[in-house]
């Protein structure tokens, strides 16, 4: 059953008992952005599903409730064919796992490749060094271009999949809680941009989209070394996380004094095109 937003404060104890970068569900748990919770139960819920509109989702909570497990079996093969669009689903504690091996076995795909079928894969949670960034520090050549502040215009221009609109509900809620930079050409047009996709808890994560015809340039290097240091000065922590096929990321990443402190499961939820 869906929580009413008034009742969203029920899952803070749950969620802070999470050992990992969950970052996009305090936000929807914040309401700084228009997510959804699923629950067990309305008064004295045990269990969460909390669902990120970008696709990112959090099951928590206890693993012994009969009903919600059946209902949880049915969505997460989508026989009911609510779910129109990607989704990927990180769980806690970690007995969820055998949990769902239990639920959906003949649905768990470990090599990737099966569309139709619930793709188990890897999530990496990195911590960020303040002396590692800077003892490896590069200075880009970004000629003629500028970086400056994603204002309204470059929010709305921005395109791509990890974009600022996919993560927040307006360029209001982004303006007030959030923050971008972005590298633009003499037309003001977005190269590339980095941007906070969640923010909670004095940590921020980087979310990063680059003009796929200025790939390799070192534009996205730039972009999120301004935001790093937004961070650093605001005294906030940065923080990123990516797929472990997504080694453009990986790399990116280390290049910015981040190094892989964790990896997870998640699971790749099919959904109806």
């Amino acid at each position: 059953m869906l929580l009413p937003l008034h009742h969203y404060h029920l899952a803070h104890e749950h969620l802070s008992e999470v050992d990992a970068n969950v970052l996009f569900a305090y936000s929807v748990v914040n309401r700084d952005v228009r997510g959804k919770i699923f629950v067990d139960k309305l008064d004295a819920p045990s269990v969460f599903y909390i669902a990120h509109p970008y696709g990112m989702s959090l099951l928590l909570g206890d693993t012994h409730n009969d009903s919600f497990n059946e209902a949880l079996r049915v969505y997460l093969c989508n026989q009911n064919e609510m779910r129109k669009k990607p989704e990927w689903l990180q769980v806690y504690p970690r007995v969820w796992q055998s949990v769902l091996e239990c639920l959906v076995p003949s649905y768990l795909c470990f090599d990737g490749i099966h569309h139709q079928k619930i793709s188990v894969m890897e999530r990496l949670n990195f911590e960020f060094s303040y002396e590692k960034y800077n003892a490896q520090k590069e200075t880009i050549d970004i000629g003629k271009n500028v970086i400056v502040q994603t204002d309204e215009t470059l929010y709305s221009a921005i395109k791509g999949k990890v974009i600022p609109s996919r993560f927040w509900d307006s360029y209001r809620s982004f303006e007030k809680s959030g923050i971008g930079f972005s590298l633009v050409d003499e037309k003001g047009y977005p190269l590339s941009t980095a941007f906070c996709s969640f923010i909670s808890n004095r940590q921020l994560e980087l979310g990063i989209e680059t003009d796929a015809n200025y790939c390799g340039r070192g534009y996205a290097y730039a972009v999120c070394s301004a935001l790093i240091e937004y961070c650093i000065k605001q005294h906030l922590v940065p923080i990123w996380a990516c797929s472990s096929v997504n080694l453009g990321s990986q790399k990116l990443a280390e290049k910015l004094g981040f190094s892989i402190i964790q990896k997870r499961p998640y699971y790749q939820l099919p959904y109806l095109e």
